[in-house]
């Protein structure tokens, strides 16, 4: 089935609604130690007995098992080879990226060469690897966001599975090693006992509360459950509906965000699950979805939330039109800088969304290496090249000029001002344990789209709630049938 005419027959359909409508995993080895009690009492019962000493025996060699690589590539094999490495990076991040490919050129002790070309952003660099795959010119190492790289997929062109290089016993990372990745990453590029990629930075969805508002509201704690939230939303409200613009009468609560990481991050504190069990497509006709699309609605037809004509609110939060906005990791430090333009004194932080058991719950998300097929040694070669991005001094460089999460949990400890300057981000890995993951389909290159657009249909002036099920219904219809268009 062709994609875009399908993509376009949904996305009309959307907007034509209100027409139709109307561990740590570390491991301890333990060695048994002699019995000393038995040791000295046999010691005791033989002192000063002139029997001839017994011989002492030579202790024998034993032969240590070396480890053996099942990749068969030997080291010599690795001199000379060369590898393309295609990623998305720009601007200071992209500086970062360079001089680390020149690092591991000049140090790596196998003579890998890697060759690094900025391809735009990352659906610029998958369609860039769509089009090299179809003419049989791939890179060897890329970088894109998992649901992107399912999308390549297919006979004779499909990604290397990494597992076998990651459990190596010669060229792989050891349980330490793996267990220092934080979970909601490196499990994500796990798909049927495969893997995909391996996670290169990360991300998640957050919201942004002004705290010193709060407390002149009386509010001296965040948020924990969607009522509290709803209350100090409200309270917000209220005081511009006390002043004399009646033009203002919506602004002060939450500024609403109709991106899907914001909408997963309400969805998934409703106890939401949109993803089949089976991996087989879409669940959002659910209660749980049904109940967080009607909080939201509710929100704002109370006037406890309201949307902003910016793209990037940044400015309306930072000037107290908003008590909460929608916010993401790497926004933190362009949510700074609208505080120091506004010339704010605010103090604001970063917190999860609230959820009806009190459990702060964030929706993650980032993108990965991944390696095409090519040779065996330049496989090897691409393997070693990441593996060695994915270090935690690596990570924490790349993670100090992007304002992304480092993909390793040891990285935070080696970086520079970024943690102990800026608060909201060391709060927002602190919020880590609690983070849920995007779908891991394909498919969800496309169905994120579609999950925006319902939440726009949400707050269009047209929209009735009696009409809720039914947009949840289409949804999900529209889901499934792009899910398995792109099969």
């Amino acid at each position: 089935m062709p994609r875009i005419p399908l993509l376009l027959k949904y996305i009309l359909v959307l907007c034509c609604l209100p027409i139709a409508l109307s561990g740590c995993g570390l491991r301890e080895l333990y060695q048994e130690k002699p019995d000393e009690g038995k040791n000295a009492a046999s010691a005791g019962k033989n002192a000063g007995s002139s029997a001839r000493p017994t011989a002492t025996l030579k202790p024998t060699a034993t032969n240590t098992p070396v480890p053996t690589s099942t990749l068969g590539v030997e080291v010599a094999d690795l001199q000379g080879v060369s590898i393309v490495f295609w990623h998305a990076w720009t601007g200071a991040p992209g500086d970062v990226i360079q001089s680390l490919v020149d690092e591991f050129n000049r140090d790596n002790q196998w003579g890998i060469s890697v060759e690094a070309i900025a391809q735009g952003s990352y659906d610029q660099v998958s369609e860039q690897v769509s089009a090299a795959l179809e003419n049989d010119q791939p890179p060897d190492v890329t970088t894109a966001y998992g649901y992107q790289a399912l999308g390549w997929i297919s006979p004779g062109l499909s990604l290397i599975d990494l597992a076998p290089y990651v459990d190596d016993p010669v060229w792989g990372l050891d349980e330490q090693a793996q267990s220092d990745y934080y979970p909601i990453f490196w499990e994500h590029d796990l798909q049927n006992g495969e893997r995909t990629g391996i996670p290169a930075q990360g991300s998640a969805q957050l919201l942004y509360y002004n705290n010193t508002w709060a407390k002149e509201l009386g509010f001296e704690n965040p948020p924990a459950t969607p009522e509290e939230f709803k209350a100090q939303a409200c309270a917000a409200n209220q005081t511009y509906k006390q002043d004399s613009d009646p033009k203002n009468d919506q602004k002060g609560g939450w500024i609403i965000s109709t991106e899907y990481s914001a909408v997963l991050g309400w969805i998934y504190s409703f106890g939401g699950e949109i993803e089949r069990a089976d991996g087989n497509g879409y669940r959002f006709n659910t209660s749980p979805v049904k109940d967080a699309f009607t909080y939201m609605r509710e929100l704002y037809e109370g006037s406890c939330s309201w949307l902003s004509e910016s793209q990037f609110p940044e400015d309306d939060f930072a000037t107290r039109q908003g008590l909460f906005a929608a916010g993401s990791v790497a926004g933190i430090l362009y949510q700074e800088e609208a505080f120091v333009e506004a010339s704010s004194k605010d103090e604001w932080s970063v917190i999860a969304f609230p959820s009806l058991n009190g459990e702060p719950v964030i929706s993650a998300y980032g993108p990965s290496f991944q390696v095409l097929q090519s040779t065996p040694e330049e496989q090897l070669a691409s393997w070693l090249f990441i593996r060695w991005l994915t270090e935690a001094g690596p990570q924490a460089k790349l993670a100090e000029v992007s304002g992304y999460y480092p993909v390793r949990a040891s990285s935070v400890e080696m970086m520079g001002i970024l943690p102990s300057v800026h608060p909201q981000w060391k709060s927002a890995v602190d919020l880590l344990p609690y983070a849920r993951p995007e779908p891991a389909l394909g498919s969800w290159r496309i169905v994120r789209w579609a999950l925006s657009d319902a939440a726009t249909q949400l707050f269009r002036f047209y929209f009735e709630s009696d009409q809720l099920p039914a947009l949840i219904k289409l949804l999900e219809e529209t889901s499934n049938d792009l899910h398995a268009g792109l099969k």
